[in-house]
């Protein structure tokens, strides 16, 4: 996850790619960013960085397996685990919840989006290929698909701090209708097959979520 999140697309989509191979619905796994005797996730290996946890909390959730949310991290909540007690070093990842958080919380509208896909299309996510549609390590931007029988959603992730916009090809037909089921915006493909993708930066989700509505004009 951590590679993924420093653009090393590449070697991690590999990995991911295998991963999903080897799980079917009788061999699954949880699949967790943080718990209770770790560190979490956010606040060390990550360093605070919110934005990138929106993005880790995308590949987390859009992945085959099933997503543990360690409580309190939909709210952007998150420590350090137990160190050397006898010098005060309490863990800091056993907190109580604070519900005041929940309310006009970005880190929880985006699991909520995240969450209600997931679940409308959970077939697709719980059983689907994965593949690399494209990939630019440098602009920081990736996308990959998951394809179950005859649906097909395209998933793309920016861990910059910049909004991206990127000429996509899917092969479509000219005129086919493609909706981005994170944001709602929505495109048509050119006579090339292409369309503009607006790609937010992590901080405002890092994350679209691309389904073919139609293949004609």
């Amino acid at each position: 996850m951590r590679g993924y999140l420093r653009g090393d697309f590449e070697q991690c989509e590999k990995i991911l790619q295998n991963r999903n191979q080897m799980l079917t619905p009788e061999k699954t796994v949880g699949q967790f960013l943080s718990s209770h005797d770790e560190d979490g996730f956010l606040a060390v290996r990550l360093g605070g960085d919110t934005g990138l946890f929106k993005v880790a909390a995308t590949l987390q959730i859009t992945a085959k397996g099933q997503p543990v949310i360690y409580y309190g991290e939909e709210i952007g909540l998150s420590g350090k685990t137990v160190r050397n007690m006898d010098k005060g070093e309490f863990s800091e990842n056993r907190y109580d919840f604070d519900w005041k958080k929940t309310k006009n919380n970005p880190m929880l509208d985006h699991y909520r989006t995240l969450l209600a896909v997931r679940r409308q299309y959970s077939e697709l996510f719980s059983k689907g290929d994965r593949e690399t549609v494209f990939i630019d390590e440098e602009a920081g931007i990736s996308f990959f698909s998951r394809t179950y029988e005859s649906e097909k959603m395209v998933i793309g992730v920016n861990i910059t701090p910049e909004t991206q916009v990127l000429m996509l090809s899917l092969g479509l037909d000219k005129g086919c209708k493609v909706v981005d089921l994170y944001n709602g915006n929505k495109y048509s493909a050119d006579e090339w097959g292409k369309f503009p993708v607006t790609i937010p930066s992590k901080d405002d989700g890092g994350t679209v979520i691309l389904r073919i509505e139609t293949n004609k004009q």
